[in-house]
């Protein structure tokens, strides 16, 4: 009786490690997906030029646990400063990120090449700068 019950436990946690395994598989692979959505996500041009003078906040969620926020400097039709309020993961691919920062004030548009490397991260900082633009393009419409 007792190795009849001992070998029942014993499939029993097999499946549960299988079943664990596939759902692991699982969400390194929804990851690797979003990822890849986000390499290829495509970042728009707003006219700083259009947006009244002000301080907007725009924000990228990844993973649902990990936040980009910035706040957007607007004066005279242009971006004058880009705060970020919060950097997604704070690891070393999201510092490498923050080198997307001086390329959108350079050129005027959250539209700019990504950091070789940290790509994802450079990705959400240009999305969050284009939603606070776009936020406070429409605020004024």
């Amino acid at each position: 009786m007792k190795s009849k019950y001992a070998a029942l436990v014993l499939i029993v946690l097999l499946l549960l490690a299988c079943s664990t395994s596939e759902a692991e598989q699982e969400r390194t692979m929804s990851i690797s997906e979003e990822v890849e959505q986000i390499k290829s996500m495509n970042i728009f041009h707003v006219d700083p030029a259009i947006v009244a003078d002000g301080e907007y906040t725009g924000e990228f969620p990844f993973r649902q646990r990990y936040l980009y926020r910035v706040k957007v400097t607007v004066k005279s039709g242009r971006i004058v400063d880009i705060e970020v309020l919060e950097n997604g993961t704070e690891n070393e691919y999201a510092e490498k990120g923050l080198g997307v920062i001086p390329r959108i004030l350079r050129e005027q548009s959250p539209d700019v090449d990504a950091v070789s490397g940290a790509t994802v991260s450079s990705k959400a900082l240009m999305k969050c700068v284009e939603r606070a633009l776009k936020k406070a393009r429409n605020a004024n419409d």
